[in-house]
């Protein structure tokens, strides 16, 4: 068997076994999630744009299907060195769904994480990331190297103001669905959306 047939079919399995073992809203979530990604995330390889897509699920479950979620801006650690990179997921009753891992933007050379619904691994990555709220002790201390760095510090500085951005967005209704509507139109939540329906 190819190794492309081998994954389609664990990815099948993985899909079919998460669905199994939930019902309910939890049923609900991970197939809204699942369908997230197999219909829109990975045949358009929307790369990146882990705020955008945690902010359109959480609003979409939350708001039209009446099932609660959080939208969370925190931090990623990919365990091969102490840099915290700026990163949105979506929580349900205490478990984590991140669609946007495993597809990264390759400009950012990032390797890709695990793609993750209600905690359990769909797909793995190449690497195995930390999720974290703030950023450790350690983060912040190669944030502070990074900022005395000037051939990057212009970058910190913007992508340090977008995550602060995120964060209201992620915790007001009103700038949240604002960021929404200010989507091109082939990626708006009307657009999107459709293919959960």
């Amino acid at each position: 068997m190819g190794q492309a047939k081998h994954r389609m079919e664990a990815y099948a399995n993985a899909k079919a076994e998460l669905l199994q073992m939930n019902s309910d809203d939890a049923r609900v979530v991970a197939e809204t999630t699942i369908k997230l990604f197999d219909r829109f995330i990975h045949p358009k390889r929307y790369l990146g744009g882990c705020y955008y897509i945690t902010m359109l699920l959480h609003h979409f479950l939350t708001f039209e299907l009446g099932i609660p979620t959080l939208p969370i801006v925190g931090y990623v650690n990919d365990g091969t060195d102490n840099v915290m990179i700026s990163h949105a997921w979506l929580e349900f009753e205490g478990t984590k769904s991140d669609l946007t891992l495993n597809l990264p933007n390759p400009s950012t050379q990032q390797p890709s994480g695990a793609l993750l619904v209600l905690d359990q691994v769909l797909i793995k990555g190449q690497l195995s990331y930390s999720y974290h709220i703030e950023q450790t002790e350690s983060g912040r201390a190669q944030t502070e190297l990074m900022r005395r760095d000037p051939n990057i510090a212009g970058i910190l500085h913007h992508k340090e103001q977008e995550h602060q951005a995120m964060l209201e967005r992620a915790a007001d209704g009103n700038l949240l669905k604002a960021y929404l509507d200010e989507a091109p139109l082939e990626f708006s939540y009307a657009a999107i959306t459709k293919v959960l329906r």
